[in-house]
């Protein structure tokens, strides 16, 4: 995940310029032997669909200084 600029500059100021750096990777098999064609593609656009939901409430909760932020700094 790619912080926008104004978190980004966050993180940084609160690390004392230090950056913070995670990376996430997912692998996912879908097995839809026997189904019909649409159903994969029907799976991996809800899939999509979840990682922007996802990624949208982090970044929504990272604004707003919640518990993830205060984990964050807690950390640092």
């Amino acid at each position: 995940m790619v912080l926008p600029a104004d978190l980004a500059n966050n993180v940084r100021k609160m690390t004392g310029g230090a950056s913070l750096n995670a990376n996430i990777t997912q692998h996912i098999n879908i097995d839809a032997r026997g189904a019909d064609a649409s159903i994969d593609a029907k799976i991996r656009a809800g899939m999509e669909q979840s990682r922007q939901a996802t990624l949208s409430d982090v970044l929504q909760h990272l604004r707003r200084g919640g518990v993830l932020m205060n984990e964050i700094k807690a950390r640092i």
